[in-house]
């Protein structure tokens, strides 16, 4: 799902439904970060925080957790690695996002 642009009159509908999808914040107060999309970019962006520090955990304690379980250790760090990129680049779009709902706009520049 792409995220209209800051200007546009969807902009703040369109980033709360993607805020949504890249979530596992509980919807039970969704109507409390409907009112306030600026207040779930935090909130999200504090789960995803979260989740980033538990790929490091596990990647941390993978080899000796898994050590005698005939798991292909490297195989799940391999995993791990991957999983914690992606939390990465999400990161970083929800700080955008959380960004241009405060106001913020970026200019482009050569």
């Amino acid at each position: 799902m792409q995220v209209a642009a800051p200007d546009d009159a969807e902009f703040a509908e369109s980033a709360t439904r993607w805020l949504w999808d890249v979530s596992s914040v509980d919807r039970s107060a969704a109507s409390v970060w409907g009112r306030h999309p600026q207040a779930l970019a935090f909130r999200v962006a504090c789960d995803i925080e979260a989740r980033i520090h538990g790929a490091r955990l596990a990647y941390a304690r993978a080899r000796t957790a898994l050590a005698e379980s005939g798991v292909d250790a490297e195989e799940v760090l391999r995993q791990i690695e991957a999983e914690g990129a992606e939390l990465q680049r999400l990161q970083r779009e929800v700080a955008m996002v959380g960004e241009a709902l405060a106001g913020r706009r970026w200019q482009a520049r050569l």
